[in-house]
């Protein structure tokens, strides 16, 4: 069975600094807890065995961690994983119940230099945005899985997303339309530009 870390309050990973999370442990963040990512947080899923990031109360995985009985979480329970450093690769990982105020993943990069990578996520049940992006140079989004949360992109700057899955959302894609690339993406909720 995976391993399980409860997470009572945030972590602030430094410039220069690393955290790894290896295949098939699960996150449980206490209510409100954040995760900011100056330096580096490997998530070292695969496409058979992914990292969870879920709330403390989710009994799906990870079991019953918080003694309570059967539960499962609930949208913006936890805050999100933010991220200022977009040399980071976020992939195979399962992020669930996260969001409150701005997003599950947060993406406040510099406007020039990396493009932050993100594949093989399924992003759900978040509250405000599955993936929220308030700054960066066009990060990417591919492969992906968003459902069941207000906004599955929810975007300041121009991203690219393409082949991915949206579904359940208020807002599949509410980005600036500017030069954003969306190909392949498969939303079945209204989209708009601005």
């Amino acid at each position: 069975s995976p391993w399980t870390y409860y997470l009572p309050g945030g972590i602030s990973i430094g410039a220069g600094k690393v955290l790894t999370v290896s295949a098939g442990r699960v996150v449980k963040p206490g209510l409100n807890t954040e995760f900011y990512v100056a330096g580096t947080l490997n998530v070292n899923g695969t496409s058979g065995n992914k990292v969870y990031f879920t709330d403390f109360r989710d009994d799906t995985v990870g079991g019953d961690s918080n003694g309570d009985g059967l539960t499962s979480g609930r949208a913006g329970d936890w805050a999100f994983l933010w991220y200022y450093n977009p040399t980071n690769v976020l992939h195979d990982a399962l992020l669930r119940y996260g969001g409150c105020s701005y997003g599950m993943v947060v993406l406040q990069a510099p406007a020039s230099g990396s493009v932050m990578e993100m594949r093989n996520l399924i992003l759900e049940e978040a509250d405000l945005a599955g993936l929220r992006v308030l700054s960066g140079q066009m990060p990417w989004l591919h492969g992906s899985t968003i459902r069941n949360c207000v906004r599955g992109v929810y975007a300041d700057v121009p991203v690219r997303v393409e082949q991915n899955t949206i579904s359940g959302c208020t807002w599949g894609l509410d980005v600036d339309g500017g030069s954003s690339v969306i190909t392949g993406s498969c939303s079945t909720m209204p989209s708009k530009g601005r």
